[in-house]
Order: C-alpha cells, then structure tokens, then sequence
C-alpha cells in the first residue's frame, strides 16, 4: 500500500499505520507516546536557542521525557513494599496496581527522544522540521514496541528522502530477514523456552549441571528471541525502504564480556556508550575511573530493564565481568584456537548464569546452583514430551543450523548460488510450518 501512494504521504501514511499498530496493543497508552513526541520535539527547538534559559529548558524537556520511564519502572517494587506492609499489618488486601498498564515500549521511544535531543543540543545532528517525521521517528511500527533503538542520525535522513521507488534488491533481503527471525522466534527459542521454563519452574528437583545447562539454554533462546525480533523489525523495514541498523554480530563468538556487549543489543549498548559512558568521561580517563565509567554505565543498563534488585545486580554483575574482560590479554589469546575456544565458552557460561536475574526465583535457582551436586545430568520435560532424547535432538538440530548461519555470516565460508539460498529459505519456511510454536505469545523483551 505505501508504494502505491504517491511519494508526498507515504510518511503520512506509514505514521497512521504505526500509531494504529500502538493502539492496538493498549490504545490507553498511546498518550504516552503522543507525549514523548510532542516534548521531544519541543527539546529540538529549545536545542538551538541561545541564552540563558536553553540548558534549564533542556534540563526540564529530559525530566518530562524520563518521568514516565521512571515511574513505571519502579511501580512494580513499589506495588510488592506495599502489599508486604498490608500483609505484615494483617489486612489482607490486594491489589493489581498500576503493573496493567505500564506502556509498551516505553523504554523504546524514550531513549529515542532523549537521544534525539541530546545529538541535536551537541550539534551532531540538525534539528527535524517537520514534526510528522519526528513522530513517525519514534512509533515506527516495526520497532516501537521491542526495539532496536534507532539513532536519529541513521533514521531521519531515510524519512525525509522521498524514495523513488520499490527496491527489489533491498526488498528482497528484507523478506529473508522477516522468514529468519521467524525461524529463530517460533522455531528455535519458544521451543526452547519448553525446556527452560520446565527446569526454571522445578528448580530444586535438578542438580547443579543441570541448571547450568537450563542457563546456557535459557542464553541461547534469549539470542533467538531477541535476535529474531531484530531480523523481523529490520526486514520489515527494508520491504517499506528503510534500511534499519543491525542490533546483533553473531554474540555466542565474543571473546571476553566486553566484545560479547560488543555483538549484542548494539542499538541500547551503542546508546549507553554515547550517552552515558562517553559523558562520563569514557575510558580517557584512569584505570579506576574507567572502571567506575563502565560500572555506572551497566547499573544504568540494569536500572533500564526493571527498577527491582534483581536488574541492578544483573548490571553490577555485567560491570565486573567487562572490566574483567579488559584487564585480560585476548587480544594474545585470539592467536590460539584452544584459548580461543576455552575462553569464548567461559564468556558464554558466565553471561548465561548471569542472566539468571531474569527469572522470578533466580534466588532459588543460584541456592540450588551453587549447593546441588554436579553429578549424573537429568532433564526435566513437559507433561506431553514422549521421549527424552527426542526433545534433546531437536535442541541440538536447531542449534547446529542458528550455528552454522552465523559462522557463514561470521567468517564468510562459502558463497552459496542464488538458487541454493532461496532453496534454503524455503527449507526454513516448511520448518516454520512443521515445528514452529505459532501459538507462543509475545516476544520476552515487550515486556522490558
């Protein structure tokens, strides 16, 4: 439909188109969204004033930005201290609190907006005229409920071009995104999510190589799910004629936490990197300040994901192991393929435990970690698997076809025909149909 449109509405159009897919969803919450954009655009103009009042019009343009964001975020500990008082004071009283109708996406578009002001007050990118475009900048419907999070300096320019015409090219790689992310969301992650969930759920029922096993599932099936979305998002973008930045290099090869942050969720750690470590000073300063650089910075990564303790301590955590990472000589032992191979497992093991944090009971889950034996390995299944090793090839299939994928990607090893890769599409899309859990539910980052 928006290639049929003449070139002046297109934006017009794939605005309305987005603002009624946000709707959709809670259309309560759509004000939300309609603030952000009316302050950020507002943020702009003030950006290139002078005077006296331009930084304290620009300090309360962020404060009205983020005041949603942190109000939200920090709703649902409020809503447990509360409950926990009633309860210790012998009223048993409940309540759902305002956790319903926390906006989705809200930390998407937020991030948006504060980064577009802050790029256009530093002169790195000129402020938007037109507000359509500015409002269509932060619901673009591909991205405005999941991510990624798009830089003004990648997006604007595209939507203020007026595309000539339908790019088969771009188009067409866009469509094998979308089919990929599909594979990775419905086929390789919500059938993981099987078994992670079972084990998850039975925590004390398992041994300690178990559970450790269920966390580097539970890595690998967080990859999928958010990668996938990513793949979805930017096909989709590309079959409109946007061309939307990657937000995963092939992670699950990261030597050492701090190329792993490198290769993962590059939208919000590109963000973070600019806007928060940069302004504290980055690593141009001491060995100690550098590290407080990048703790603050994670915390802030943490605080971003949830506003309870478990997401400040999964940052914390984050924060120790990219500090660790560059005290270690990697860049030696990238020469070796063993150390290599030692040392890109070990990152994968320590992420994967750390997210952990994740999970409701993850005090459970490390007690029974750290005290059950890591002696003979068990599984837990649903209640309608059949068979043990059924479930376990199926996992090991999956994985050694997402592997395979990002090896070719990684290192290029073979230039496959034109016919031979959409014959493989093709192969993935019969999977989809096969083995796909259609009926899965929302993607695991809505709900951050």
């Amino acid at each position: 439909m928006t290639w049929i449109l003449p070139r002046r509405w297109r934006n017009a159009f794939m605005l309305a188109v987005s603002l009624a897919f946000y709707a959709m969803w809670r259309p309560l919450c759509s004000v939300f969204l309609l603030w952000i954009a009316g302050v950020s655009y507002a943020g702009g103009l003030l950006a290139t004033k002078c005077g006296k009042r331009r930084q304290a019009g620009l300090a309360a343009c962020l404060a009205l930005m983020l005041l949603p964001l942190a109000f939200y975020k920090f709703i649902a500990p409020a809503d447990a201290i509360v409950l926990a008082a009633l309860h210790a004071c012998g009223l048993g009283l409940d309540f759902n609190g305002l956790n319903w109708m926390i906006p989705a996406g809200l930390s998407i578009y937020t991030l948006q907006a504060v980064g577009y002001v802050a790029d256009v007050a530093r002169g790195k990118v000129p402020r938007e005229q037109s507000l359509l475009n500015h409002a269509l900048y932060l619901s673009f419907f591909p991205t405005v409920l999941s991510g990624p999070i798009n830089r003004s300096f990648d997006l604007m320019p595209q939507f203020r071009e007026h595309r000539l015409g339908f790019d088969k090219t771009l188009a067409g790689s866009g469509a094998r995104l979308v089919v990929w992310g599909m594979f990775l969301k419905v086929a390789v992650a919500d059938r993981f999510g099987i078994y992670t969930s079972s084990v998850f759920g039975h925590a004390m029922s398992h041994n300690g190589f178990s559970l450790l096993f269920a966390q580097v599932c539970y890595l690998f099936q967080m990859y999928c799910d958010f990668a996938g979305y990513s793949y979805i998002a930017q096909g989709c973008g590309r079959l409109l004629g946007i061309d939307l930045k990657a937000n995963f290099s092939q992670p699950l090869f990261a030597m050492g936490a701090g190329e792993f942050w490198h290769r993962w969720h590059m939208a919000l750690s590109g963000w973070l990197r600019d806007h928060v470590y940069i302004r504290l000073g980055g690593s141009r300063c001491s060995k100690w300040r550098t590290c407080f650089n990048i703790m603050v910075t994670f915390v802030a990564s943490g605080c971003w994901h949830g506003g309870t303790v478990c997401y400040v301590a999964w940052g914390l955590v984050n924060g120790v192991l990219v500090t660790l990472s560059h005290a270690l000589p990697l860049k030696q032992w990238r020469r070796h393929v063993p150390a290599r191979v030692a040392v890109t497992a070990v990152t994968l093991v320590l992420m994967a435990m750390n997210l952990t944090f994740f999970q409701p009971n993850y005090i459970q889950i490390f007690t029974r970690l750290f005290t059950a034996p890591f002696n003979a390995f068990h599984i837990m299944l649903p209640a309608y698997s059949v068979h043990a090793t059924s479930v376990m090839c199926y996992m090991a299939f999956t994985f050694v076809v997402v592997m395979l994928r990002d090896v070719q990607a990684e290192w290029q090893v073979l230039k496959l025909p034109r016919p031979v890769s959409l014959a493989g599409y093709g192969v993935v899309v019969i999977l989809i149909l096969l083995i796909g859990v259609i009926d899965s539910g929302q993607f695991i980052y809505v709900k951050f």
